[in-house]
């Protein structure tokens, strides 16, 4: 998303003649016909740069290859939709959503089968999310309009809290532009593509908080990295050869290999774009633009760049991303002839099952683009610390006229190991003048959930309670609910504490 404050009427840059055949149509097949291979390879190169939709009145730099107003293009082709095959994955997806001709984008979140839709953002600057390893955060870039006019990348809890810069570099103009992040399996470093001056881009990485930011690539045509599952390796798009192909490097920016070397002329080639591992580390799936720059789909082969293998065929599909269980491929569909939207899709990692997840109507013209899907695992709950108490109880501390038919009744704040919910830890004892005295002849019964018990202070005898007499509940601390936390009825005290209380039968 490399957008600046410059329009290329403002400024002039090395392709001046791009800039005035952009101004001259909305859309590629408005422009006059000598001119729409060089319109394909600006759209295919800036869709790559990650503004795929709803931004062409923008500017992306002040000058150069990246100088260039974003355009829309609309492929007249229909789309196939299949019905799915099996059950989804779990996890969630992350993805950007550009409203119904509203230049603005925010990063949103649903589930695996596309319920549960949540908005994270709300500057209507942010795209490209990518998740952490452990589901616990996000990382993604968010554009500044004012004052600096750069793009940095962004850190957030997974429900959208704690929104952190961790590149926040200055820059004048255009400014700096950082641009998808990508986590290390480890968690431990972000990678991402950096244009410093409006026209070269490379591979960086740095430390998952911002800091030892360090350059892997130097030849200015590099961009959107993607880490093997093993870390050891970094693939990316490069555009060094003259057409975008996917490179594989060592981590640390060493032996750079093109893996598709896939052969094209300036502005009529085959571009091969968004790289993305699977979860064993044996494919790389990514989205192919045709010679023609006509058609995108979905691509697979093998992580040494043999047994390509095309997956969708609608012609409009690009920015796969693996289902953490390498079963399915999430990836944006764009849709010419109905909505003139985009959605988020779901096919099998054998390009079986193609369904619509998000399914949004739109109304014609940009519609609503909803594009750049990452699958991330669902984040581990928190380990679970809080002692139970026993919530309520029957009968009641102090009451009287209880009864002599009574059974006690404890319920509980949380569900308990019901193991742990026997006459060794769920007693009743009898006080007499001359102190408290133990009935052994009960029976404890958890609840089916473990939330609660019953005392059935009879046992297998006949006897009942005796009249006028006060009796002592106790549930000691041998309580434990399901993560063997103790029970704990008074917290500001030290250590665990049991539950006591007492009632008195009635006549």
């Amino acid at each position: 998303m490399l957008r600046g404050k410059t329009t290329p009427r403002e400024g002039a840059g090395p392709l001046p003649a791009l800039h005035s055949t952009l101004l001259q149509a909305n859309r590629p097949q408005r422009a006059e016909k000598g001119k729409r291979s060089l319109m394909r390879m600006i759209t295919t190169l800036l869709r790559s740069l990650g503004n795929l939709f709803g931004s062409r009145r923008r500017a992306l730099g002040a000058g150069g290859l990246l100088g260039l107003v974003v355009i829309v293009p609309t492929f007249a082709l229909m789309m196939q939709t299949e019905e799915a095959a099996g059950a989804v994955a779990v996890g969630k997806i992350a993805f950007t959503r550009i409203p119904d001709n509203v230049d603005t984008r925010d990063i949103y979140v649903m589930n695996a089968d596309g319920s549960g839709l949540t908005q994270l953002t709300t500057a209507g600057e942010e795209s490209f999310p990518d998740w952490s390893p452990d589901g616990s955060k996000i990382t993604y870039e968010s554009y500044h309009p004012s004052p600096s006019g750069n793009t940095d990348i962004y850190v957030m809890n997974a429900d959208g809290s704690n929104k952190t810069n961790l590149t926040n570099t200055p820059g004048e103009g255009d400014g700096v532009q950082e641009l998808s992040p990508a986590w290390s399996p480890d968690g431990s470093k972000i990678a991402f593509g950096s244009v410093p001056d409006g026209v070269h881009f490379d591979i960086y990485v740095m430390n998952a908080d911002g800091s030892g930011v360090t350059q892997l690539t130097t030849a200015g045509e590099e961009f959107r990295p993607a880490w093997s599952p093993d870390g050891s390796k970094i693939a990316y798009d490069s555009y060094r050869d003259g057409n975008f192909e996917i490179y594989v490097m060592n981590a640390d920016g060493s032996n750079q290999t093109n893996l598709t070397n896939t052969p094209g002329l300036f502005g009529e080639g085959v571009q091969e774009l968004r790289p993305a591992w699977s979860p064993d580390g044996s494919k790389i799936a990514f989205d192919r633009t045709s010679d023609s720059g006509n058609t995108s789909d979905i691509y697979v082969m093998n992580a040494d760049g043999s047994g390509v293998t095309q997956l969708t065929t609608a012609e409009g599909e690009h920015n796969p991303a693996w289902s953490p269980d390498g079963s399915k491929i999430t990836y944006d569909s764009y849709h010419p002839l109905d909505s003139g939207n985009t959605d988020i899709y779901v096919m099998n990692a054998d390009g079986s099952g193609q369904t619509n997840l998000t399914n949004t109507p739109g109304q014609g013209g940009d519609g609503v683009q909803e594009l750049n899907p990452d699958w991330g695992v669902s984040a581990a709950a928190p380990p679970d610390t809080t002692n139970p108490k026993v919530g309520t109880v029957a009968p009641t501390n102090g009451a009287t006229g209880v009864s002599r038919a009574t059974n006690v009744v404890t319920t509980f704040s949380e569900a308990m190991n019901s193991t742990t919910l026997s006459k060794t830890n769920v007693k009743l004892y009898k006080v007499t003048s001359k102190g408290t005295s133990e009935i052994t002849n009960v029976t404890v019964a958890p609840s089916a959930d473990g939330t609660s018990a019953t005392l059935n202070p009879y046992g297998t005898s006949s006897t009942v309670l005796e009249k006028n007499t006060t009796y002592q509940a106790l549930v000691s601390t041998g309580a434990r609910d399901l993560a063997g936390n103790a029970l704990d009825q008074s917290p500001s005290a030290k250590g665990n504490q049991p539950m006591k209380w007492s009632f008195k039968t009635g006549g």
